[in-house]
């Protein structure tokens, strides 16, 4: 399996790194390693295995952007998994992980935020293993629910007049 993670890994570098106005650091940095499950497709991935909390050098700091991940579930390309460092370039900044479902009125799901590169990538793992699933069925079940509510304050609107 670790083996399928580098290739895939090495991959997504190459093809992040043809339109990558950074390419000569990016060069240098490997990418950090997430876990796959369940057929999660990298859109891009730009998420270098650099440190925040340690010493970064100008150039370095480069790498810290806006969008640094997205991740699509290969079922339904409205769930999705986006990531990224605000504000972009910022040492003072934090990575910051969005879930997000489209189906959904309200289509952000969850969001975190850290500066810490352990707990990104911790949550990230868990929301890639199902976490997001969990997260979209209950707020379809509330979404569900709510309408349900409205209908039936609609319903008592109309029979009281």
């Amino acid at each position: 399996m670790q083996e399928i993670t580098d290739s895939l890994n090495d991959a997504m570098l190459r093809i992040s790194q043809q339109n990558d106005e950074y390419s000569n650091i990016a060069s240098t940095t490997k990418l950090q390693e997430l876990s796959f499950y369940g057929g999660w497709r990298f859109v891009k991935n730009e998420f270098f295995d650099l440190d925040p909390n340690s010493n970064l050098t100008i150039d370095e700091w480069k790498l810290f952007h806006e969008n640094l991940l997205r991740l699509e579930d290969p079922r339904d390309e409205k769930y999705r998994i986006e990531m990224g460092w605000f504000p972009a370039y910022d040492p003072d900044g934090s990575y910051i992980a969005k879930l997000i479902n489209e189906n959904l009125e309200n289509s952000l799901l969850d969001e975190f935020l850290t500066t810490e590169k352990a707990e990104i990538v911790e949550y990230l793992n868990q929301a890639i293993s199902g976490r997001m699933s969990e997260l979209s069925n209950k707020r379809e079940r509330s979404e569900r629910e709510r309408r349900r509510q409205q209908r039936l304050s609609e319903q008592r609107n109309v029979q009281a007049k």
